[in-house]
């Protein structure tokens, strides 16, 4: 007789990476009376399934890095968090007394479990990465600082097993994609690869990302590269101040997709990296706008069309600063992408070698 699905409310909703916070909505099967049932939540949540009974309604949602599973009865009020942890989970079903879910930690890339519909009495159901008992991983460590502007902002490190804190490693700032979604308590194949081959790799959910609230969220709506590129940058000065075994002569930094974006800006505003690794990236919002599947994210965060923001348009595009660019730069990028065009790596890898910049493009 109902029906239980995640919505936003804003006009634009088309785009992979809205900041508007989804959230649990119960209608009647016959379309009237649609109610926002998780209001008062304040966090982005997913996968909506109903109780064989119908009386609560089972989701995850982002927080703080982490994705519990949560109930709401289908009348709204309080959410209840059922399973939480340091680790990501992923409801699969809820309708036959049990709750079926994945979970994934930063040691473990997933596998599949049930338990009661309280949480408890947790059976694991597969054991898909038996494997990994051949390999040393490690466990991030988790760091949160105040920015400069007075946001929280929280990081993990993933660090070489082993660590000598007496000696210094070369670092590497990883910048997770979005802006919304977010990084944390999950699997990180590229941490743990970094660390086995000796970086100290950190990275944080800087604003814009999901699971802090819907203000936090909206932060970088029509401040592109402008707060969140703060945020990286001092979180590698926060990292470099109070762990004294990464060496600030030896930085690196890389991201893909907006994380390739403020690759591309931080290369053009600071010589502290000594490489820079840009994947799936953008660099001109214009062409962003024009030639991606997905315009209507340009026109989310800059909160308006090309023409009526031509000055944020320039101002918020990287290649428009590419003169200031020294930073040995690879460049990685999809010829089948159609959210990020290859054309954007195309041009920026273009704007640095015509300033004499070591460069160099892999399409793939």
């Amino acid at each position: 007789s109902k029906i239980a699905y995640t919505a936003t409310t804003r006009g634009n909703t088309s785009n992979e990476s809205t900041p508007e916070d989804r959230h649990v909505w119960v209608v009647n099967s016959d379309g009237s009376d649609p109610r926002d049932v998780t209001c008062d939540f304040d966090r982005p949540c997913t996968a909506p399934h109903w109780s064989s009974d119908g009386s609560k309604i089972y989701f995850t949602a982002s927080d703080h890095g982490r994705t519990p599973i949560c109930s709401v009865s289908p009348e709204g009020g309080d959410v209840i968090k059922v399973k939480e942890g340091d680790c990501r989970y992923g409801i699969l079903d809820a309708g036959a007394g049990k709750i079926l879910y994945s979970m994934s930690d930063p040691k473990t890339p997933g596998d599949v479990y049930s338990a009661d519909l309280d949480g408890g009495n947790e059976v694991k159901l597969t054991d898909y990465n038996g494997f990994l008992g051949e390999v040393e991983l490690v466990w991030p460590e988790e760091f949160t600082f105040k920015s400069s502007d007075g946001w929280d902002i929280q990081g993990w490190i993933y660090k070489p097993a082993g660590l000598d804190e007496a000696k210094r490693y070369p670092g590497i700032l990883s910048i997770k994609g979005g802006p919304s979604g977010m990084g944390g308590w999950s699997w990180n194949a590229r941490g743990q690869l970094h660390a086995a081959h000796g970086y100290v790799q950190f990275g944080v959910n800087y604003r814009g990302s999901s699971g802090y609230g819907q203000a936090f969220t909206d932060a970088v709506v029509e401040d592109m590269l402008g707060g969140e590129y703060r945020d990286n940058m001092e979180a590698v000065d926060h990292v470099l101040e109070t762990r004294g075994y990464v060496d600030p002569e030896r930085l690196g930094v890389y991201g893909g997709s907006y994380g390739g974006y403020l690759t591309n800006w931080i290369i053009t505003q600071t010589q502290r990296f000594r490489a820079a690794v840009s994947i799936s990236s953008i660099s001109n919002l214009f062409s962003q706008w024009g030639c991606s599947a997905l315009s209507s994210w340009v026109e989310v965060e800059i909160n308006g069309l090309p023409w009526e923001k031509l000055d944020l348009m320039i101002k918020q595009s990287p290649i428009m600063q590419a003169d200031k660019a020294k930073t040995p730069t690879l460049f990685i990028h999809g010829e089948k992408d159609y959210d990020t065009p290859i054309v954007e790596a195309e041009q920026m890898f273009a704007a640095l070698k015509k300033h004499g910049v070591e460069a160099v493009f892999v399409p793939r």
